[in-house]
């Protein structure tokens, strides 16, 4: 969605450090993830500043937030063009 939208700069947070190893450095293909941790490390690719890093659970509390939000919802992908109000 990113790329379809132009965007320029991107920064990649995960609260799971092992996620983030995956994506940078990938994994056998026999991995139960391998054919989606492929398609995340093919926007590498991209002519396009990517950033990476690590944000404790804890410390980043909207973005938990959206994704409980995203793993409850029968619709996918969810897209706000607007910020959401916590309930």
């Amino acid at each position: 969605m990113a790329w379809d939208y132009n965007g320029q700069a991107l920064i990649y947070e995960s609260n799971s450090r092992t996620a983030l190893s995956l994506t940078l450095h990938g994994a056998d293909h026999t991995h139960h993830y391998f054919p989606l941790i492929s398609r995340i490390r093919s926007f590498l690719h991209h002519p396009w500043e990517l950033s990476f890093q690590h944000e404790f659970r804890e410390a980043n509390y909207c973005a938990d937030w959206l994704a409980k939000l995203g793993a409850s919802s029968a619709n996918h992908p969810l897209v706000f063009y607007s910020c959401p109000i916590a309930m």
